[in-house]
Formats: C-alpha cells, sequence, structure tokens
C-alpha cells in the first residue's frame, strides 16, 4: 500500500477511533474537532511555504563579475565569507580594493554590493564580464583609415604609445 495523504488520513482516523474508545478524549466532539484540524494540515503538505515573490528573490543569481574579481575569489575560495570580506579590503591590489569599495548594485551602500555578490558567488557561482573594449580608428602611414576595438586596457597602452611618439 502507497504511504500517501490518504493513507495518513484514514490512519489518523483509526488511531482516534481507538484513542476515542479507551477514553481518552473527554467526548466524542472533541476528537472530531481535532481530526478536522489535523485533515486541514494533511491537506497542506504539497503546499509552498513560501510566496512567489519570495521564491523569485531566493531564485539562484549567477553574477557576473571583472575577471580580475574572479581570480581574486579563485585564491580565496576555501575561505569563510566573513575572512574574505577582511582581505578583500586588505588586498594589495588597487583595482580590486577599488572594486569592493565602489560595487554597484541594489544597496546604497557599495561595500554591501560587493559583500553580496561575494556570497552569490559562493552560493550559486559566477560567469566572468566580457572585456570593456574601446573602437580605435587607425590611420596607417599611407593615410588608408580603419577602424578596430580592442580590449580597454590593450587600446588605452595603444594610445599612450601614439602620444609618446607624437
Amino acid at each position: 500500500m502507497k504511504k500517501d495523504k490518504e493513507w495518513l488520513k484514514d490512519s489518523l482516523a483509526k488511531e482516534m477511533y481507538n484513542a476515542e474508545i479507551q477514553g481518552m478524549f473527554s467526548s466524542s466532539g472533541m476528537s472530531n474537532l481535532l481530526y478536522d484540524d489535523i485533515v486541514k494540515l494533511i491537506g497542506q503538505l504539497e503546499e509552498s511555504e513560501i510566496t512567489e515573490e519570495q521564491a523569485t528573490l531566493s531564485k539562484k543569481e549567477i553574477v557576473e563579475v571583472p575577471q580580475f574579481v574572479a581570480d581574486w575569489h579563485e585564491e580565496n575560495k576555501h575561505d569563510i565569507l566573513e575572512y574574505k570580506f577582511r582581505k578583500i579590503e586588505r588586498h594589495e591590489c588597487e583595482e580590486v580594493r577599488n572594486w569592493y569599495n565602489n560595487c554597484k548594485g541594489r544597496h546604497p551602500n557599495p561595500v554591501s554590493n560587493a559583500q553580496e555578490t561575494i556570497a552569490k558567488m559562493d552560493l550559486y557561482g559566477y560567469t566572468i564580464e566580457p572585456p570593456k573594449t574601446l573602437q580605435v580608428i587607425v590611420k596607417n602611414y599611407d593615410s588608408t583609415v580603419f577602424t578596430t576595438e580592442l580590449p580597454e586596457d590593450e587600446a588605452m597602452k595603444l594610445i599612450e604609445g601614439w602620444k609618446g611618439n607624437e
């Protein structure tokens, strides 16, 4: 016999009847009220305990982070969360510290946004942001012009190199 809600209700009815016969209830009406309350609870067994809004908020959120944050996380992934927060506040790399202190998100406090992101990285995982690119217009020695997109750091090196040759 499959033990499901109906089985539970039948078993409960038998047990309550036996208890009533043995005089464990002062009246049969009391056992009926108790039985009805328990049947209502059994009916709720498959109902969700959280609202749809709560389910949306607790949905897995894989976060997207810059490569340098992903690298930092990999180095520190086995540390407890509180220790990660302390380490990133004092990290030797200014870029990592700046991300932590200026992280954008739903909180008005940037540090809270960074801490939430780090916690989600631990819980749900993360993806790496595509590198930022800049469009660079290049004029060759023969006056031909072409446009290319370069990762931001490479584009800045190229621009700095040109400024040095002027």
